[in-house]
């Protein structure tokens, strides 16, 4: 499986943490503000319900 990682989201081939949170939280700024390429990617991982996307529901898409 490949993996499609920023470089600067790695450091010797370790995952940056910090960096990794930053992105979740830009991911689910961008998903509650209804930007179309964010909806697309939490789409693909998590179902459509009605209840508000979370902090851990975009740390779970990063994760993907």
């Amino acid at each position: 499986m490949t993996t499609h990682l920023r470089h600067d989201a790695t450091s010797h081939g370790r995952l940056n943490l910090e960096q990794q949170r930053k992105r979740a939280k830009e991911l689910l700024k961008a998903a509650l503000a209804h930007e179309p390429s964010a909806l697309a990617r939490v789409a693909r991982h998590i179902p459509l319900r009605e209840s508000t996307l979370r902090l851990a529901d975009a740390q779970f898409v990063m994760a993907r």
